[in-house]
């Protein structure tokens, strides 16, 4: 089913990666990467509300995964709500602090290349 889900995306039809996401998901609730993909896609598809529930489902599910918190935070930087988009970016790098360095070259952050709390959290 992930094979399907992946052509899907690769030839722009992201309705049936939505409906892959949920199929996989319901056969195995703890494929986090399902969810975050599903929440990705919902964003390319402009619903971004579907997509911060879907991250909000993943928070609840796996609390000790940064994939949710870093997922809202970028979804949130989409809807240029850069104070949550940043708290949750915090708890990510709480999590993992890997994802210093994912923030800093992940495009939906360079506006805030320069911003002092940005830079402050990712340690830069």
């Amino acid at each position: 089913m992930w094979y399907l889900m992946y052509i899907h995306d690769e030839i722009g039809n992201f309705e049936e990666v939505v409906s892959f996401s949920d199929q996989i998901i319901a056969l195995d609730p703890s494929q986090i990467d399902a969810y975050y993909y599903k929440g990705s896609v919902l964003v390319d598809l402009d619903k971004v509300e579907e997509a911060i529930n879907v991250y909000d489902t993943m928070i609840e599910k796996f609390p000790e995964s940064p994939y949710g918190y870093y997922g809202k935070s970028l979804t949130l930087m989409y809807m240029e709500q850069k104070e949550e988009a940043l708290k949750l970016l915090a708890k990510t790098i709480e999590i993992d602090p890997s994802y210093k360095d994912w923030a800093y070259e992940d495009p939906m952050f360079h506006n805030l290349i320069e911003d002092d709390e940005f830079l402050e959290i990712i340690g830069y």
